[in-house]
């Protein structure tokens, strides 16, 4: 999976991996890592995030 990905990438560039990742209670799949000043960020997916054709988070159409 390309979180997966990105926090490996990140962790062999010194990067702190705080939480590795794993599914989400939320039906999607994200992890934890910080920066050098120790803010957290999370990298994750969402499967049912409506992304358009260049990849921006459009609105959800119920």
């Amino acid at each position: 999976m390309l979180v997966d990905l990105i926090v490996e990438e990140l962790s062999g560039n010194g990067v702190a991996i705080i939480k590795k990742p794993e599914k989400a209670f939320w039906d999607g799949y994200s992890g934890y890592v910080a920066d050098p000043d120790e803010n957290l960020w999370e990298v994750g997916y969402h499967p049912y995030l409506p992304l358009d054709k260049n990849g921006e988070i459009t609105e959800r159409k119920n």
